[in-house]
């Protein structure tokens, strides 16, 4: 008994199965494996995205406190700014005013400096999000066209009858009567014909 065997899926053809049919079931095989492989895959980047995703909000959400910060820190510095003028238009020592307007003045820049570092970050996380997506994509892809390849490599293979597996239901003697005439032939030898003894109904 010739069947089709695929070795990668394990699969053997029905008896009296077609190639056609056979190369569906294939197909079918494959494509349970593919869902298998791609799921595995996308909890794995899923997991790591959503680790990703969590710090890119923290970060987000550090921006807008670190811009709001800087933006009161430059009123705070305008004011500092302001107050030195008048001591001076006053004649009063400016000195406590300038050293107050110089300490605001280097916390607005630090202020300014920790909004681009987060800006920074927020953007190398994005950078990282967008690659494992496409690793993701590209991963998944690979996974089905890696599979639709397999599931079309079969064989043939033979089954080869055993005697181990011959099963005797039944050892019966048949036989079919018969009419043996026997008489002087035309030449005047003997001679015998055999006819099948039919029951005449």
């Amino acid at each position: 008994l010739k069947l089709y065997y695929n070795p990668v899926l394990k699969l053997y053809s029905n008896p009296g199965e077609t190639e056609r049919e056979f190369a569906v079931r294939c197909q079918d095989g494959a494509r349970d494996k593919r869902d298998e492989e791609t799921s595995k895959a996308a909890a794995k980047y899923d997991t790591q995205l959503d680790r990703l995703r969590d710090r890119l909000r923290k970060e987000e959400a550090d921006v807008e406190k670190e811009e709001a910060t800087y933006s009161g820190r430059k009123t705070e510095e305008l004011l500092s700014a302001g107050e030195s003028v008048v001591k001076l238009l006053f004649g009063r020592k400016p000195t406590s005013a300038l050293s107050s307007a110089s300490r605001k003045r280097r916390m607005t820049s630090e202020a300014k400096a920790r909004i681009e570092q987060s800006k920074e970050d927020v953007e190398r996380l994005k950078a990282q999000i967008a690659e494992l997506q496409k690793e993701r994509d590209e991963a998944a892809k690979l996974a089905t066209d890696r599979w639709a390849t397999l599931s079309a490599q079969f064989e043939t293979t033979e089954v080869r009858p055993r005697k181990t597996d011959i099963v005797v239901d039944m050892v019966a003697v048949a036989w079919a009567p018969q009419w043996v005439i026997s008489g002087e032939g035309p030449g005047g030898g003997q001679q015998e014909v055999v006819l099948p003894a039919r029951r005449e109904s």
